[in-house]
């Protein structure tokens, strides 16, 4: 059965598509009035629904039942480097997205080759990787937003960043125990020293991913995989 992204469903009530999921129902799926699917609201609650009406721009379901509620133990916040290819960060994007990270923010530093972001392709990412994986809760992906600022945002108490200078300091699974990580990961070049230093003075804790010089996107579904439990 197919599955929609519907973040107002709630039981015993009505609730539209958005247009985008209204047009691959009606136009790419050829569904009608009638039809049964499954509803997700973004936040772990799986329903099942019935379309009861149905336009090219607009469809409006009637939520019947919740099916499933998707709880997790943990909260993993990867901010990374943008890549210079879209196509490369959207696919961390997804496979970060089947992993359950909670939210992702693209972190723009002096060696990013990237300096923009259109976070939109990232959200569909984020949701067609929800739909093929049934992974009920949609990751946060935020705004592109420089280093700096970032640091000094108000973030889980156990934060760090993968840098490749720090040999000796592997990162341990004891980083991974921790219910609520935010976990830093720069561009193809590494960080700045004094991006590095900045961010220490922030609570920051440098760690190795490991003998490997991982690309940016490699590390980022590297960290997801080890946080999942």
């Amino acid at each position: 059965m197919n599955v929609f992204y519907c973040p107002d469903a709630v039981v015993g009530t009505m609730a539209l598509l958005s247009e985008q999921e209204a047009h691959h129902a009606v136009l790419v799926l050829r569904m009608k009035v009638g039809d049964d699917i499954y509803v997700f609201n973004g936040n772990g609650k799986l329903f099942s629904a019935v379309i009861a009406s149905a336009t090219k721009k607009e469809v409006a379901v009637h939520v019947k039942a919740l099916l499933q509620e998707q709880t997790s133990n943990y909260f993993l916040h990867i901010a990374i480097a943008p890549t210079k290819q879209m196509e490369r960060l959207e696919w961390l994007v997804e496979k970060a997205t089947e992993l359950g990270v909670s939210r992702i923010t693209p972190v723009i530093c002096q060696r990013s080759e990237r300096k923009e972001v259109k976070i939109e392709r990232l959200q569909k990412a984020a949701m067609a990787a929800c739909k093929q994986s049934k992974q009920l809760v949609l990751p946060q992906i935020d705004e592109a937003v420089l280093l700096e600022q970032f640091v000094k945002a108000d973030l889980p108490e156990h934060k760090f960043m993968a840098w490749c200078e720090v040999a000796t300091n592997k990162v341990s699974s004891d980083v991974f125990s921790h219910t609520s990580v935010v976990f830093l990961i720069g561009p193809e070049g590494d960080f700045a020293s004094s991006e590095v230093t900045l961010a220490t003075q922030y609570g920051f804790v440098p760690c190795s991913l490991g003998a490997s010089i991982l690309r940016t996107e490699t590390a980022g579904v590297l960290v997801a995989a080890k946080m999942r439990r």
